[in-house]
């Protein structure tokens, strides 16, 4: 079976029936665009790396029951010209070569609160003006069926995409045909939903009057599955409408019998192809033979369409172009190099020192900040991000830990740079912690790197040191069969979710009776981390929960990715640091309470630390 030639509704139910998993299917198509994207150049930015992390992140999180939803793990390809907070928004333009949008379009939004898997941005002709996606600055995209022909445009990257099985579906817009020519050319399904239906904000404006988001698929239903998703009324928008919501795959019906089919006689005009006349004419033969009634009628405005057309789309794309003057937006000439030249005003040196170091010292006063004494769970966990060191690029690990004070509420502890991860970094990432005024540390949770238990326990010789169970998951599943997998994992998951050591002692002989004589190996692997899983069934459910995995700290990390995915090298450590602690300012604003089932949870570290806990809440 080849997973990207399925459809998203195939895709649905084999995620439903776990015979898939949202790492199998995103490295499918990740696999795919690394083979064929070089023919095709159908993207101006790829996400394949942040999508396989991504990936991993929803799987976890519908293991765990955390997230549910039709389009969990689903991947998709976004048109350029649709805003993506982090990542570029070029609209294939030198203009926004190097433009980062600071939200997301509503679109895009939806999409996330879906937790779909986005592949990347796709080309098109720049600023949606073409009808070939031969005029995009960075590229010229082809049509997979016959590279020596194009794909149509402007969405050409999206139907070639969809069509070169790159993406199982994407988003295009359309002002004047935008989606639908393009998905013409390449033999997929493309829809320009009614005007107000599908929000703009965040779209790149060509002709506000005639700019439409649509889907582009492999069949029609998939088509009515994304409309369901993206349509909707967004204040946001002025020009969007409130409709009633509808489900659109209730249309969705293989009888066309009694449906009346009106076939305007202009459309028969000067200029059609014979190949495109001679298929209409099969497809209106085929609709009269499953029933439905054809009917040829004058559509006389029709004669008026085009040049209406250009009136209003050429008034209004220079309207909305204005604003990409090389100061508000958008590159600008090499010609003016300083303000004065730009602005008329000079501003000297000391001035944008002041601005630029601004940021710096504050972040310098939040790495140095003293700490709460007690911290009741701590999360720990590094990410990569590519760092320029004189004339080399290395990828440099980013330590983080998340920490829940003795009230509960979350915190950011600190920030650290290595060049990997290793046992004796964490060392000094602990000592750093004590000196900064860390006295005592309940819990902490990590992925288990060798030693790091060793050297959290030399400078925090109490703290119960807790593997992920996730990662002990991850690794389990490494080593299954992809026939097996599924119930392999299924049966561990009795293990690890007993509500005793007892029961779960019970499941392993039962896992151990079934598997030892096929599978050694994992056999092996499940008796050896029971070491890791013996200590939770010592604490009440509450508490089980907040150490079970490291989730709380992956996600932060999700968020801390998104300001540095797609970037590039950063040219220097503290440029990291300043991207990262402004990101962790805006995180800091949503924790303002403590977290879940604290009180709960509060009577339970009293009973089970007495003093050790207490005598930190009058502090």
């Amino acid at each position: 079976m080849d997973i990207t030639e399925l459809t998203v509704h195939e895709l649905q139910e084999k995620l439903k029936n776990k015979e898939l998993t949202v790492t199998e299917i995103t490295k499918a198509y990740v696999d795919r665009i690394n083979d064929k994207e070089k023919d095709v150049q159908a993207f101006v930015t790829t996400l394949t790396d942040e999508a396989l992390e991504q990936s991993k992140d929803v799987q976890e999180k519908i293991d765990n029951g955390e997230i549910s939803g039709d389009f969990a793990g689903i991947p998709i390809g976004i048109k350029d010209n649709m805003c993506t907070k982090g990542v570029k928004t070029t609209c294939s333009s030198k203009m926004l070569e190097n433009f980062v949008s600071p939200y997301d379009a509503t679109v895009v939004e939806k999409l996330n609160a879906e937790n779909m898997i986005d592949l990347g941005k796709l080309n098109m002709d720049e600023f949606a003006m073409g009808g070939s996606t031969e005029y995009s600055y960075f590229k010229k995209t082809r049509n997979p069926w016959n590279l020596n022909k194009v794909p149509g445009g402007s969405s050409g990257g999206s139907a070639a995409a969809v069509a070169a099985n790159l993406v199982p579906w994407a988003l295009g817009s359309d002002t004047g045909g935008s989606i639908r020519q393009p998905a013409s050319f390449c033999g997929v399904v493309g829809l320009k939903p009614t005007y107000g239906l599908v929000s703009r904000y965040g779209l790149v404006a060509f002709a506000s009057s005639l700019d439409q988001i649509g889907p582009i698929t492999k069949d029609v239903r998939d088509s009515a599955m994304l409309l369901n998703l993206i349509a909707g009324h967004d204040e946001r928008d002025t020009t969007s409408a409130e409709m009633p919501k509808k489900d659109y795959t209730k249309a969705l019906k293989n009888d066309v019998k009694g449906l009346k089919i009106g076939v305007p006689k202009e459309f028969y005009g000067e200029g059609i192809n014979p190949e495109v006349k001679k298929s209409l004419e099969e497809a209106i033969e085929k609709y009269k033979e499953m029933g439905a009634e054809v009917e040829e009628f004058s559509l006389d405005i029709a004669q008026y369409a085009l040049a209406t057309y250009y009136i209003i789309a050429c008034a209004e794309a220079s309207s909305n172009l204005g604003r990409f003057d090389g100061i508000r937006y958008t590159y600008r000439s090499p010609e003016a190099k300083t303000l004065k030249e730009i602005y008329g005003v000079k501003i000297n040196k000391n001035q944008i020192t002041t601005l630029i170091s601004a940021v710096s010292e504050e972040t310098e006063k939040w790495k140095k900040r003293k700490l709460k004494p007690l911290y009741v769970f701590t999360y720990a966990d590094c990410l990569y991000v590519p760092i320029k060191d004189d004339l080399t690029t290395s990828k440099r690990a980013i330590y983080v830990i998340i920490g829940v004070d003795a009230e509960g509420y979350k915190d950011i502890l600190g920030l650290w740079i290595d060049g990997t991860e290793s046992a004796s970094f964490w060392s000094n990432v602990f000592e750093d912690l004590k000196e900064r005024g860390v006295e005592d540390i309940l819990f902490m949770s990590s992925d288990g790197i060798a030693g790091f238990k060793g050297s959290l326990e030399r400078v925090f010789p109490k703290t119960q040191s807790q593997r992920c169970v996730v990662h002990l998951v991850r690794n389990i599943y490494s080593l299954c069969p992809k026939k097996e997998a599924k119930n392999i994992i299924a049966d561990y998951k009795k293990i690890y979710t007993s509500s005793s050591l007892e029961e779960a002692n019970l499941h392993l002989k039962n896992f151990k009776e079934k598997y030892e004589k096929d599978y050694k190996r994992i056999v092996k692997k499940v008796e050896d981390f029971m070491q890791y899983l013996e200590p939770l069934f010592e604490l009440p459910d509450e508490i089980r929960k907040c150490i079970y995995t490291s989730n709380a700290v992956e996600s932060v990390n999700s968020a801390l990715r998104k300001v540095t995915r797609g970037k590039g090298a950063f040219p220097s450590e503290n440029s990291v640091f300043k991207i990262l602690f402004l990101r962790i300012r805006e995180l800091k604003e949503k924790w303002n309470k403590p977290i879940q089932k604290w009180k709960t949870i509060q009577v339970q570290l009293t009973e089970l630390f007495g003093k050790r806990y207490t005598k930190y809440l009058e502090i």
